[in-house]
């Protein structure tokens, strides 16, 4: 399978790490793959068959899945940047402005943000089960 680029969000008691909650329950956070805190630990002991197996939707699957109404810029109409044909999250040439509207909450709208940013560098967003 080659490399695997990991970001890894901390789980405790059903919380996520303050930094990613803003998405906790929200529709991007359906694209962010699970994992029990023993798979992710002997992953990284160097048995990895289970954590690439337990994989769940890859990056570019996720920025699919990402609902029409997230899809567009919530800049278009002020921004100087704006072509209707690079503003979206699978374009090539997507400006580095892009957020996406319809994201209720500055904060979630920020994370949502920084999601799509890591799905187009082909990044895993990973919650894992912190170890009781």
């Amino acid at each position: 399978m080659g490399d695997l680029h990991l970001h890894i969000i901390e789980e405790k008691a059903g919380v996520w790490e303050e930094e990613w909650r803003p998405l906790q329950g929200t529709v991007f956070a359906e694209s962010f793959t699970r994992l029990p805190h023993q798979v992710f630990n002997e992953g990284l002991k160097g048995w990895t068959k289970p954590l690439v197996d337990s994989l769940s939707v890859p990056p570019e699957g996720a920025l699919k899945k990402i609902p029409p109404e997230f899809r567009v810029c919530i800049r278009r109409f002020k921004c100087p940047f704006y072509e209707a044909h690079q503003c979206f999250p699978e374009a090539k040439k997507m400006p580095w402005c892009f957020e996406p509207d319809g994201v209720e909450g500055e904060e979630v709208r920020q994370q949502a943000t920084r999601a799509i940013e890591y799905w187009r560098n082909r990044v895993y967003l990973v919650v894992v089960e912190a170890a009781l």
